[in-house]
């Protein structure tokens, strides 16, 4: 029981706390936050209908959740009462089953169900010997006092220790908040904080098509060439070229999945699917430099698709698209 107290309870604290002190965790519009995370699995989690509310007020079931880890952490990890912090792992871990690692596949390779069924033991037989609830029922074993007034005793003891826990989460959850990083700075006026801008405006940073001194797409500037024009085509209608800023990233449904349609350079326009080939997530489109992110596991992707970091092992999956009647097309 110990080596399974000491894991379970070091992993779920470490997660609690790390959550609090992520300053993008709580934000709504960052890629990696509970919110977008949220959106990313609710068409394939089979408790969908009950995400919708709780992405609507992503920010108070994230502080929730991160304290309730945090609790359930310590809990296991000092053994203090540690059946029902191992009823609450069990909910938590079964929670993030049902969205996060749903689409696992094959579906024995998600890491949360494991989970689900570690926490069994602590909830069936208790911490054991080497625990808080093991001490105090020692002391009242040797004690041997009168029953009513042996129990409260150990319910003066039990609550002096759950309440030392307790201050004992509190300053973690505050040396947390403090830990909070700077918030990076807000998105300049008309561009998305998901890295994406507004149909017919420019992310920051991104060369303007129409802006003096810049090329408008067909010329060149002296001494460099502009980018080839994406040929044209006649296959199933993606969006509206003109909805595709230059720079940035529009998401679409490309034959009944969710597939983001870029365009780095003016006039040359690029897709791949969103799907995260861990589990199939759907990413987030971060910037033209910076590339995807899975809000589920953070695997990273360059804007090519290709896989930079993280628990996915592979790329995006890349769609082939040509330019016909203004509009991006699957060629």
């Amino acid at each position: 029981m110990l080596p399974l107290r000491l894991f379970l309870g070091f992993a779920f604290t470490y997660a609690g706390l790390s959550k609090i002190a992520d300053p993008d965790f709580l934000n709504d519009d960052e890629p990696t936050s509970m919110h977008q995370t949220l959106l990313a699995v609710r068409d394939s989690s089979p408790i969908d209908f009950m995400l919708g509310p709780i992405a609507s007020h992503s920010a108070l079931f994230g502080a929730l959740i991160a304290i309730s880890e945090v609790a359930v952490g310590l809990g296991v990890l000092v053994g203090l009462l540690t059946r029902i912090a191992a009823l609450g792992g069990m909910l938590l871990t079964a929670g993030l089953w049902l969205t996060i690692s749903w689409s696992a596949d094959p579906w024995y390779t998600s890491a949360d169900i494991v989970y689900v069924f570690a926490f069994t033991p602590l909830a069936i037989a208790g911490a054991g010997a080497l625990s808080a609830d093991g001490w105090l029922a020692r002391v009242s074993a040797r004690e041997g006092a009168v029953p009513d007034v042996q129990a409260g005793a150990d319910g003066t003891r039990r609550s002096l220790l759950a309440g030392a826990l307790g201050l004992t989460a509190l300053l973690a959850l505050g040396g947390a908040f403090l830990a909070r990083g700077p918030k990076a700075a807000t998105a300049d006026a008309g561009e998305t904080t998901s890295g994406t801008a507004p149909a017919g405006t420019t992310p920051a940073g991104a060369p303007s098509t129409t802006a003096a001194g810049t090329s408008a797409p067909g010329t060149t500037d002296a001494g460099t060439t502009a980018a080839a024009p994406t040929p044209e085509a006649t296959g199933a209608a993606l969006v509206a070229t003109s909805s595709v800023p230059v720079g940035g990233a529009t998401k679409v449904e490309a034959d009944g999945d969710e597939a983001w349609v870029l365009q780095l350079e003016a006039g040359k326009f690029t897709a791949v699917k969103a799907a995260c080939p861990h589990q199939g997530c759907a990413v987030n489109f971060v910037s033209g430099s910076d590339g995807f992110i899975c809000p589920c596991h953070n695997s990273k992707f360059s804007a090519s698709g290709a896989r930079i970091s993280g628990v996915a092992t592979s790329g995006l999956k890349k769609l082939d698209v040509a330019v016909g009647g203004g509009q991006v097309r699957l060629a």
